[in-house]
């Protein structure tokens, strides 16, 4: 996540490692096939500092159920959402993110 290339942003990066992906999707925010009031991202903040949680695990997945047969080689794929100012990116991984911030 390029907060660095940011207007008035944080002069550094966010850098999320997700290890072997079984499978990833992109959209535009409005757009997310499985948006619902179950799947809403958590707000954090307040006033107009106000934002949506970056990163999430979503459970009980309609993604991972409907790839369920095609998961054999990525045991335990777990669904986590990168939320940024423009898209949402859903990734399957068997792995626990770690994030980093580097500046470059």
């Amino acid at each position: 996540m390029m907060f660095s290339e940011i207007s008035d942003g944080l002069d550094s990066d966010l850098r999320i490692r997700v290890g072997r992906v079984a499978g990833y999707t992109v959209y535009e925010e409005f757009v997310h096939p499985w948006d619902s009031p179950q799947t809403e991202s958590p707000m954090i903040g307040e006033g107009s500092k106000r934002c949506v949680f970056p990163l999430l695990l979503i459970h009980d997945s309609a993604w991972v159920r409907s790839l369920s047969d095609r998961l054999i080689g990525f045991p335990n794929s777990v669904h986590y959402r990168l939320l940024t100012l423009d898209e949402i990116i859903d990734v399957l991984s068997n792995k626990t993110p770690e994030a980093t911030w580097v500046s470059e």
